[in-house]
């Protein structure tokens, strides 16, 4: 009884130093120690014999252990994981890693070597020129109007008159075409004229004559038809080409020729006799 006395003297002295050491935040945990003052993993059983104390030593010892029940409980410690669990955060843990990998190799983009590859090329334009030529005369230039002039006197009703006119390109000249636009007519009696005159034009060969026998059979139609002819204030038919031949460097290209077949219309009246008109076709040509 004495020892025990002594014992229960000593834990209260204990007690008073515990109680002045929780104040003050020093009091640790006892190593070993878990709830109510058992062995870790080990809670006091009723009828155990570390449980058969005083009230008054019980609630001392609670006393002294209560800093140890909110520090460290082992109801609220982290159970270490078990083996599933730590494979389960591995692989957690890998895909994640995947992830920021793969976020990587989409956000950047890698270096590559580079080089560059240089050509150079000289260019030139091409050129083009045409010249015409009236009823066998010299070729010549003639693009300021009114050009190469032929006079057309004498005409009476449904008498027709014949006029050769070749075009061709000049030397070194690419292949080109040339559109026949209507006559525009002035002089005193042009308008007039301009209402009662009409032709035709074939395209024939440079060398043939421009006469009747051009426009006998089914020759090429630039203006009318057979049995039509227009007034020579119209252009030519609608979906004619005239094809211009190129040049060569040192030679003008062949010459394509038209036979115009001009004469006035039968049914002319009198008011057109003596009367003087001027009329000026133009041959639009353009390289192709």
């Amino acid at each position: 009884m004495h020892g025990f006395d002594h014992g229960h003297r000593a834990r209260a002295g204990r007690h008073g130093d515990d109680e002045h050491r929780r104040h003050r935040g020093d009091l640790q945990p006892r190593e070993g120690h878990g709830r109510c003052g058992g062995r870790r993993g080990q809670p006091l059983l009723p009828g155990d014999g570390r449980n058969d104390r005083t009230g008054s030593d019980r609630h001392r010892h609670l006393a002294v252990r209560g800093r140890l029940e909110l520090i460290v409980n082992p109801g609220d410690r982290a159970s270490p994981p078990s083996a599933s669990r730590r494979r389960v955060s591995v692989r957690v843990r890998a895909a994640i890693a995947g992830g920021l990998a793969l976020g990587l190799g989409a956000g950047f983009t890698l270096a590559s070597w580079n080089d560059a590859e240089f050509a150079k090329a000289t260019f030139s334009a091409s050129r083009f020129g045409t010249q015409s030529s009236l009823n066998g005369g010299a070729y010549a230039d003639n693009a300021t109007a009114p050009g190469a002039t032929v006079a057309l006197s004498g005409m009476v009703p449904n008498s027709p008159v014949y006029t050769m006119v070749r075009i061709r390109t000049n030397a070194q000249s690419v292949v080109g075409t040339a559109t026949l636009g209507g006559a525009v007519m002035s002089g005193t009696g042009g308008t007039l004229l301009g209402q009662w005159t009409q032709y035709r034009v074939v395209r024939v060969d440079p060398a043939a004559t421009c006469d009747a026998t051009a426009f006998a059979g089914t020759p090429n139609w630039v203006v009318g038809a057979a049995d039509t002819a227009p007034l020579i204030t119209t252009g030519q038919n609608s979906g004619v080409t005239n094809v211009l031949a190129a040049a060569t460097s040192a030679a003008p290209g062949t010459a394509t020729a038209f036979c115009f077949q001009t004469y006035l219309a039968l049914s002319a009246p009198t008011t057109t006799q003596s009367l003087t008109g001027t009329a000026v076709w133009t041959f639009t040509t353009r390289s192709t």
